[in-house]
Formats: C-alpha cells, structure tokens, sequence
C-alpha cells in the first residue's frame, strides 16, 4: 500500500512539476451561441441549497474553474455562459478540455501553476496533494486545502444532465433531481438537447432547448419566478461594482473639493455617495429577499452593512448639518470595507448552519454595524482634527467643532453597539452555543471596543478631556472594532464559521 502511494506520488509530481500545454480540442461554441442557449438557459432555477438562476450558477462555477488563471491560456471561452454550457453538452469537452487553474502553493504538494483538464487533474494532482496532506506538519489545513481543490474539480465533473439537479421534486420536501435520471420525465427533452448539439444543427439545439426548459418550468414543484428573476436581475446589474465605482470617485472628488472648493463639487459628492448608497441599499434588500435571511450571516455580509451603516450616517450627517468635510474619510472608509468583503465568499448560502438561524443574530449584527457605523464618522473626526494645523486646512471647521461632532458620533454609537455586540450577541449566544460568554476571541474584542468608549465618555463627561486626546481615543475605537471583524480569523473560535 505505501509503496503504491509513493509510486502515485513521483508520477503525481512529474506531472505537476510542468503544467500542460493548452489542449487543440474546442467544443461547438458557435453553435451555444448561435441557438441563444445563454439567453434560453439564464432563468432556469439549479438547486444549489436553493433554486439557483442557471447565469447565476454559470457564473459562479465559471469562476470557480478559472481562479487567478488568464483565460487565453486555457480552453475556456470569454464568455461564461457558453462554456459551462459546452462542458454539460460536451462530455469530451468536460474530460479533456483544460479548464481547470491551478495555483502554486494552493494545497500541499502544487509547487507549479497550470491549466488541468479534468482526466490530467484526477491522474497527476489528486495523487499528489493526498500523498503531501498525509505527511504535512499541520493536517488539518492540509486536508482542508486538499478537500477544497479537489471540490473545485468535483464541480466540473457534475456539469452534466446525470449530477445537476434541474428537475424540481413532484411533492413538497423531495430533493431535486438531475433531468437524465432514471425514470425520470424530462430525459427524452435532455436527450434530444444532447443530440441536437452532437448534430450542429443550431436551429434544432434551440427548439430542443426550450423544449426541455419549458417542460422544467410547467412540472408541479416548480419554484416561483419572482426570486429568481430578482437574482438574475441583481446579478446583472451587479449593484456592488456600481457602489464601488461611486464611493472612489466621490472620495477622489472629495480631494478636489478640498483644494478648489467649487460649490458644484459638493452636490456631486453627495450625489455620488447618494448613488453608492441606494446601489447598496439595492443589493442588500436584493439578498435578503432571494436568502429569505437579513444578510448578517458571513463576513461578505457584515462588511457590506458595515459599509451600509457607514455611508448612512455620513449621509444623515450631511442631511442635518448641511457639510460635506467627513466624506473626505468616510467614502474611503467605506469604500475599502467593500474591498475588505470582495476578499471572502459573497454567494448567497442556501440554508444556514443552525446557530445562524435565529433573529437575534439580526439584531446582534444589524445594532453592532450601525455602531460601528457611527464610529467611522467619530474616526473621521477625530482624524480631520489631528491633521488640521491651527488655522489652516481651511476646508475643515475649526477644531472645537470637530471634538463636537467626534463625541456626538461616540455618544450615538456606543449604546447601538453596546446593546447589539455584547446585549443581543449574548442572548444569541446563549441560544445557539448555550452559553452567555465564553471568551470566543470576537467577544473579547467587543469587549475592548465597549470598554474603550466607555473610558471616552468618561474621561470627556467627568475629566474634562476635549482636544487631541479624545480624538485619539475616536480613532482607537474604530481601529480596534476593525480588528475584532478579523480576530476571528486569526485565533479562531465559534465565530470562525463565519
């Protein structure tokens, strides 16, 4: 046995020591994309832990594939929708195509980054990678790296009619099923949509097409259209990206503004930061619709209403007092909150693990976001009133009115992120876990972040404090409740999960 492993292992290594050359063989694109398969296939639902719109899904699985690879060094067509098409079309294509990326460095044993057909991955990485988790110092990254590649090419292998699961169940409470299995009654419109591509016949593969989607759409368990419209709506809009664009360019605006102070200026920034708002507001409200879930339930999620809140309380600044001045931190801020949460998995889970499944994990996060919200703008403030020299910077209000607003930021944001990090985070806990406190490393930080507004306050209500003191303490509160995002991350705990 350990000799078979070994000999797997050197020939394993042989293969991965020099990626593959890209393969000659091309499916039938020009078919896919004559027969307008991409537009026939966008809203048909795959359950993936819930009905998933097929551009979606597409998109996603797309993704997966490629990684940090350059497609014109692959088999994959620039177009996504085609190319996962192609692979369930295409069984040679799916095996022998190379559109699989590979990265250095990606899971125990990859020294070299490549492009992998599926029968090259199975037959020089797998053996490779399981012989390096086996004898890796930490096996439980290792394991976990290697399940992770190897479930990278398990979705390639299930982009067919035998594993996808297209067919709604006939009674409520059944599990999907893929269309091409046995008994079941939309194989014969999957077989002649196999067939028509194997023809070339574009005009067939069309009819045939709709044939099979039409039948999908009529069976009795079929989900409703509203969600899935919604979410290949809001994946075509792409809400975020345009959230991205308007916060960046009203913060380089801002710098302008700073140094012309041009009156037109300041209706654009604010109209921008308008715009990135109601993008954001959009997705959202978008995700909590198709999830069925507020979107509290990952970092991606609490990111982007960490970003949210942010913006919404520069805004309500704005509304109340008329200036602009903090948008020259604030939209940077919350423009690389987003940034932070592009980092980490933004598709919308299906089902939540237990712990998650509860309102007060809303309230505990939604409270804690817009405290944290408020102290972006108390960080602001205290940061504009560092930098500003006595009498200069003359965008800026004089500094008595910057202490003002950084302890009226304080003030608002300390009982919502008391009563939703540490009240309400808790009771949550003591539901999911059973337990009020445990010293998981995220309610540690919380702790200090409460603790450390605690001292503001008191030190500004019984001390006396105002001045570069309390506006160092403003930027210590937001540093440090940025750090508790990821403490997580760094020593674990039972919020490591998310």
């Amino acid at each position: 046995m350990v000799n078979r492993v070994v000999v797997l292992a050197l020939i394993g290594a042989i293969f991965a020591a020099t990626p593959p050359a890209v393969a000659e063989y091309e499916p039938d694109f020009d078919s896919i994309e004559e027969a307008g398969l991409p537009g026939v296939f966008a809203e048909m639902p795959v359950y993936t832990g819930r009905p998933t719109p097929w551009a979606v899904y597409a998109a996603n699985a797309y993704d997966t594939m490629k990684g940090s690879g350059k497609v014109s060094e692959s088999d994959l067509s620039r177009d996504k929708q085609a190319t996962v098409l192609a692979l369930v079309l295409d069984e040679e294509y799916r095996r022998k195509g190379r559109v699989l990326y590979v990265e250095a460095g990606e899971a125990p044993g990859v020294t070299s980054s490549g492009w992998y057909s599926l029968t090259e991955f199975e037959r020089s990485v797998i053996p490779v990678v399981m012989n390096a988790a086996m004898g890796a110092d930490d096996v439980e990254k290792a394991n976990r790296q290697a399940h992770e590649l190897v479930g990278r090419a398990g979705r390639v292998n299930a982009l067919n009619f035998t594993l996808l699961a297209l067919a709604p169940p006939a009674e409520e409470g059944e599990p999907w099923t893929p269309v091409l299995r046995e008994g079941s009654e939309f194989a014969p419109a999957a077989e002649k949509v196999l067939a028509a591509y194997a023809g070339g016949d574009s005009g067939d593969l069309r009819v045939t097409a709709l044939g099979l989607k039409t039948a999908l759409d009529s069976a009795p368990g079929a989900p409703g259209k509203g969600k899935i419209k919604l979410e290949h709506l809001t994946a075509r809009l792409n809400p975020v990206t345009w959230t991205f664009v308007a916060y960046i360019v009203g913060a380089l605006l801002m710098f302008f503004w700073a140094g012309l102070r041009w009156r037109w200026m300041t209706a654009a920034v604010v109209g921008l930061a308008v715009i990135g708002f109601a993008f954001q507001t959009y997705a959202i409200i978008a995700r909590m619709i198709i999830s069925g879930n507020w979107p509290t339930s990952g970092m991606y999620e609490y990111l982007l209403v960490f970003s949210w809140a942010s913006a919404l309380f520069y805004l309500a600044f704005f509304v109340k007092t008329r200036q602009v001045f903090l948008g020259i931190v604030v939209l940077p801020v919350a423009f690389i909150l987003l940034v932070l949460g592009s980092i980490f998995p933004s598709e919308i889970e299906g089902q939540l693990v237990p712990a998650l499944q509860s309102y007060w994990l809303t309230i505990h996060v939604t409270l804690a976001c817009l405290g944290e919200g408020a102290f972006a703008l108390a960080f602001a403030a205290g940061l504009l009133y560092l930098i500003k020299p006595q009498g200069k910077l003359n965008f800026l209000p004089d500094k008595e009115k910057l202490d003002r607003v950084g302890y009226a930021a304080v003030a608002v944001g300390y009982p919502l992120f008391t009563v939703g990090a540490l009240v309400a985070g808790a009771i949550w806990a003591q539901k999911a876990w059973s337990v009020w406190w445990s010293w998981d490393p995220k309610e540690v930080a919380s702790l200090v972040v409460f603790l450390i507004a605690t001292v503001y306050l008191h030190a500004r209500h019984l001390r006396g404090w105002r001045g570069a003191k309390t506006a160092i303490l403003q930027i210590v509160i937001f540093v440090t409740a940025i750090l508790t995002l990821f403490s997580n991350m760094i020593f674990g705990g039972l919020h490591s999960y998310t």
